[in-house]
């Protein structure tokens, strides 16, 4: 394989090194003879594609996907085949798996309760139940920690380096009214509305079987990300309310806890709002508290501000974690019997958020963050949290000396910055390695049918990535809250594969939605865009002919890009193929790789 220097050959010292046999097109064999020859000056046959800026004349060079074996030619040269599934992705013979660097790091993105119900037991913590005159597509699944441990190796055949898992603290017990139009009962199975940072939520599980996923995810190489929020805590759901500040209800408010409330004429799901008495009365106080957070027409409290760090999302309360003033737990904690949350001396809103979430990388070695909402926070606490969180992972390395990442890279965060975003370039001296990248899930359909755009798209991600040591991206095409690629072609398999080279093969960081690689579809609709996008992970579909084709693809992908560091962090070369062809390298110092796609 080619080093970074300039290798002078001449053709014909390539000829005295290689011989001028025929034989150097398809698979090799004939190489080690006695007499030299290795390749042909000029391989017939294929597509010829020109592999001297990686490989070396006479180099055995494999497809990942077929599992041919070439013999570069004299002339630098292969001639490939297009093969079965149009992609050729050539290393070389004699590959070894790469070091792991976060600047290549593949990420499976997991919403836990949808993935895999692994302790039925937890499926209603908390007296958590939907009606059944309300749509379950916004209601407790039952995915959980033990789920997710269940599935692990699943996710490491993917060629997965780290599982990012939505929020796992403890939510909101009851639900709200979703979407625009009330039209469902809505739960915080997503994990984005908390009430207690401290604790994990029952629903996915206990401690002991958070510490089991991560020294399983260790043990097969793969590092555990917690998605976390400092924005904003969960709404208050009525069963809430009647644990922590009875004194807001209205006597009505017994009907909505029924498990079979059903709605009256002219009611939706926010009708449950009408027993709950907001802007009138001051004991709202005693929730958060006019210290911690900012709620609009809340009695004793500041309104949100028309700004990103001020406002509302969602009327969700806007924590204050730009105040300097110092303050005690929030009320709402102090009559809250199983948290974990203790009062600090002189310490800000900040300060306790900081410490409430490093605790988890503290006590269980959680290797990184992926932040919620990071244009919504100033970027003091970002900075403030990633300190406290690379001394936090330092300290249980330290604690644990026979954990199998214990000699891994520092404790890693990513943000999510939604464009437009005022000067994105000063997250990275913040304190974040990378940022959701939002480019490739708006032009992904585009992309996959015009090799000069795809083109286009990696030469510029290559230049964002690997100008700047100290920056990277997440690239992704489904999440959570925009849409899934599979559902926005209709369900086309084909398209799906397509998307996934494309994705796969980007510069940078990437993310893979769970079922991005096996055809998982949309859940039902309704006035809320998001939840079909977190449907239940297809499992039961995954032996289907076109769905394991799929993932086979996608393992074949995944697997690749983990051998070669250089595909996420090398320099992207396009190569001057034929028609109907397309082909580039991604060179890292002794590591490269020619990949070639076919219409």
């Amino acid at each position: 394989m080619k080093t970074p220097r300039t290798i002078a050959l001449t053709f014909a010292a390539a000829l005295v090194a290689c011989g001028d046999d025929s034989s150097g097109n398809g698979t090799a064999g004939n190489g080690s003879g006695g007499n030299g020859v290795c390749g042909q000056a000029e391989p017939t046959g294929g597509t010829l594609v020109d592999v001297s800026g990686v490989f070396e004349p006479c180099d055995a060079v494999v497809d990942a996907v077929s599992g041919t074996t070439y013999t570069v030619s004299a002339t630098g040269q292969v001639g490939v085949d297009a093969g079965s599934e149009d992609l050729v992705l050539l290393e070389a013979q004699d590959t070894t798996a790469a070091d792991f660097a976060w600047d290549n790091a593949s990420v499976y993105f997991v919403m836990t309760d949808r993935f895999e119900n692994g302790n039925p037991a937890n499926d209603n913590s908390y007296g958590r139940q939907v009606s059944p005159n309300s749509p379950d597509f916004g209601s407790w699944h039952g995915g959980d920690f033990a789920g997710l441990t269940s599935r692990l190796d699943y996710v490491a055949a993917l060629g997965m380096d780290a599982i990012w898992i939505s929020p796992p603290v403890e939510q909101i017990h009851g639900w709200v009214g979703g979407g625009s139009m009330g039209d469902f009962q809505h739960f915080a199975y997503h994990g984005y509305w908390a009430v207690d940072f401290t604790k994990l939520d029952a629903n996915f599980g206990t401690e002991d079987e958070l510490r089991t996923l991560v020294r399983e995810a260790h043990a097969r190489g793969i590092r555990v990300i917690f998605d976390v929020v400092l924005n904003h805590p969960g709404y208050a759901s009525i069963a809430d309310l009647v644990d922590s500040l009875p004194e807001v209800l209205n006597p009505t408010h017994t009907r909505w806890l029924e498990p079979d409330v059903a709605l009256a004429p002219g009611e939706n799901w926010h009708s449950f709002n009408d027993a709950i008495q907001f802007g009138s009365n001051v004991n709202w106080i005693n929730w958060w508290g006019p210290e911690w957070v900012r709620v609009a027409d809340f009695p004793g409290h500041d309104d949100p501000g028309s700004d990103e760090l001020t406002s509302q999302l969602a009327s969700l309360p806007d924590f204050k974690t730009e105040s300097e003033d110092f303050v005690g737990l929030p009320p709402v904690l102090t009559v809250k019997d199983d948290t974990r949350a203790e009062a600090l001396s002189d310490a800000t809103v900040r300060d306790y958020l900081v410490a409430w979430h490093t605790d988890w990388i503290r006590r269980f070695g959680i290797d990184g963050f992926r932040c919620d909402t990071a244009k919504h926070v100033e970027l003091e606490t970002w900075t403030a949290l990633k300190t406290a969180g690379t001394e936090a992972l330092a300290a249980w390395r330290a604690e644990n000396p026979n954990d199998p990442l214990v000699g891994d890279t520092d404790f890693w965060m990513t943000g999510e910055a939604f464009p437009p975003v005022r000067d994105r370039d000063a997250y990275f001296p913040a304190g974040f390695d990378s940022l959701i990248n939002f480019d490739f899930n708006r032009d992904a359909e585009d992309l996959i049918e015009d090799f000069d755009e795809l083109e286009t798209y990696f030469a510029d991600l290559d230049a964002l990535v690997n100008d700047d040591p100290d920056r990277n991206e997440l690239t992704y095409a489904s999440s959570h809250d925009t849409e899934l690629f599979f559902g926005e072609t209709g369900g086309d398999f084909e398209a799906q594969a397509l998307m996934g080279t494309a994705l796969m093969l980007s510069p940078g960081a990437v993310q893979v939605f769970y079922g991005d690689e096996s055809g998982r579809a949309p859940g039902p609709a309704s006035s809320d865009g998001e939840n079909p996008t977190r449907s239940d992970m297809n499992w039961d579909e995954h032996s289907q002919p076109e769905n394991a084709s799929l993932i086979d693809h996608w393992r074949t992908l995944g697997q690749f890009r983990k051998r070669h560091r250089s595909v996420g962090a090398g320099t992207h070369t396009r190569i001057q193929v034929g028609a109907g062809a397309y082909a580039f390298s991604r060179t890292l110092g002794d590591d490269g790789v020619v990949v070639v796609m076919f219409e």
